[in-house]
């Protein structure tokens, strides 16, 4: 192998020894080498030409060496890159080249380290299984944990130490007078001040057991306003609460309701009468003004169009077919019973039946309306 090239770079790198094809030993120096005499195969690809245009021509340094450039898109593939070049009159010459990422060649060459990432322990290479049985234990440890005593064993004496230092050992083993810092959380759980500070805690008062003494159970528990709830919130009182009890409350005030609605004439009545006529009587709202009640353009088309339950028809056209009915001009032809009604103008027919004698009675059938 020639050397190592960084990804992706344009590289140049002595090519050759162009050596006679005749002899084998004399340097070829006047050779024309054209770029596309250079292929490349990259990563066991098939060979081609070098991308980069630079010939090799004139270029000739001693024994025979030409300098060859390689631009990024001949570097740009990781893995073997192999070039060779045929030229008539001087024997092949070949290179060979590993083409590296640029982190790796930093690494070797540069300021860059590599990145070594242990893959395999996250793949599950470490188990339970591929540790020998009390592989890790106290007694394998034992000139580092020491004894498996208490006051020997390094860990224990370790987290004691720990413990102390933040003085975590004063919630049970240690007396302490006022080791809380200020607005610390249990500062803030002991004292209510704008700087919670524990050594305003007094535990005859504050303890647990004082507050529970002054509860409900005890005898000195008090409202805000100071009045001793004993005396207040009696046994009597509280069971006014109870469900029944209050079931039987709503059905009385309910009761009670009825009977002042009926005592005050209001049963049912939202408003007195007396007040409603007043409301009506008020010209300034113009109620009793008969001008004001006028229906609309839209209103009165309304009723007019408004169709009857048994005769579909409008109201317009019903109260115009009666008016017809009464007025208009009636013909009845006798020997064959047909009639016909005429419009206002007698021009035309509006409806138009027939009149049957059936000897004791006589028959008009429905009008059929044009």
């Amino acid at each position: 192998m020639d050397g190592w090239i960084k990804q992706s770079i344009a590289h140049t790198f002595q090519m050759g020894p162009f050596l006679d094809s005749t002899d084998g030993i004399t340097p070829e120096t006047g050779l024309t080498i054209a770029a596309a005499s250079v292929l490349l195969s990259k990563h066991g690809a098939a060979f081609a030409a070098k991308n980069d245009a630079t010939a090799l021509t004139g270029t000739s340094d001693t024994h025979g060496y030409y300098d060859c450039v390689l631009n990024t898109t001949d570097t740009g593939t990781l893995g073997t890159l192999k070039a060779e070049a045929q030229i008539a009159g001087a024997l092949p010459v070949w290179h060979t080249f590993q083409v590296i990422t640029a982190q790796v060649w930093d690494s070797l060459f540069g300021a860059d380290v590599l990145q070594v990432h242990a893959v395999e322990i996250t793949a599950g290479l470490i188990t339970a299984a591929a540790i020998a049985d009390a592989a890790i234990d106290n007694a394998t440890f034992a000139a580092d944990v020491g004894s498996t005593a208490y006051a020997t064993n390094i860990i224990a004496l370790a987290a004691d130490k720990a413990l102390v230092q933040q003085r975590l050992d004063h919630l049970v083993a240690v007396a302490d007078a006022d080791d809380a810092v200020d607005s610390s959380i249990i500062a803030k759980l002991a004292s209510k001040g704008a700087t919670p500070d524990w050594s305003t805690f007094v535990n005859t008062t504050d303890a647990l057991e004082a507050l529970r003494d002054t509860a409900p159970m005890g005898t000195a528990m008090r409202g805000t306003d100071n009045a001793a709830l004993a005396s207040v919130c009696t046994e009597g009182r509280l069971a006014e609460l109870d469900a029944a009890n209050l079931i039987t409350d709503v059905a009385n005030v309910k009761v009670d309701t009825a009977a002042i609605l009926v005592d005050t004439g209001t049963d049912g009545v939202v408003i007195p009468q007396a007040q409603a006529d007043k409301v009506w009587g008020t010209a300034a709202r113009a109620l009793t003004d008969k001008a004001d009640f006028a229906l609309s353009a839209t209103s009165r088309a309304a009723i007019w169009d408004e169709a009857g339950a048994i005769t579909s028809i409008s109201f317009e056209t019903l109260l115009e077919r009666l008016y017809e009915m009464v007025n208009n001009k009636m013909i009845v032809t006798e020997a064959t019973g047909a009639v016909a009604l005429r419009n206002i103008a007698d021009s035309a027919d509006v409806a138009t039946g027939n009149v049957q004698d059936l000897g004791a009675t006589t028959v008009r059938a429905s009008l059929t309306w044009v």
